[in-house]
């Protein structure tokens, strides 16, 4: 597997993880369970930025390569 290839299902990993917590949110929401709706939104946020730091950082070392 290129580190391309491996980046993306990385990213689709958590892509699938950040529907998954937006699931429980939405959930929770519906309940009016505040404080767990609360959780899973830091969680979503804590997890895209992971994303965006490890997509960031797999775009720079992979730059210019063919």
């Amino acid at each position: 597997m290129s580190c391309r290839s491996e980046a993306i299902a990385r990213i689709r990993e958590g892509v699938e993880s950040l529907a998954k917590l937006a699931d429980l949110a939405e959930g929770a929401d519906k309940a009016d369970k505040h404080a767990e709706c609360s959780g899973y939104l830091f969680q979503i946020c804590t997890v895209g930025t992971a994303l965006a730091d490890f997509a960031g950082l797999r775009a720079e070392a992979t730059d210019g390569e063919g």
